[in-house]
């Protein structure tokens, strides 16, 4: 069973996946990482959503990406 993703790695994750042409992201990602980023109200509406593939903007996830990354210990 592998263990979850640190915060660390999991923005690595965020980083590397933004980069693919669909930049698709499942909601639970989505929530983690609004979450990270600061972002409580959108992280609880992604936390919701049901479990399908997000299309997203590169330039959103590498910008939630560096919030995330800002608000780490």
């Amino acid at each position: 069973m592998n263990a979850p993703m640190s915060d660390e790695e999991f923005l690595l994750y965020c980083k590397t996946h933004a980069a693919t042409p669909r930049c698709g992201f499942v909601p639970a990602h989505l929530a983690r990482l609004y979450r990270l980023a600061g972002y409580e109200g959108e992280a609880r509406y992604w936390k919701q959503e049901s479990n399908q593939v997000v299309n997203c903007k590169e330039h959103v996830i590498l910008g939630l990406v560096e919030f995330a990354e800002d608000r780490l210990p």
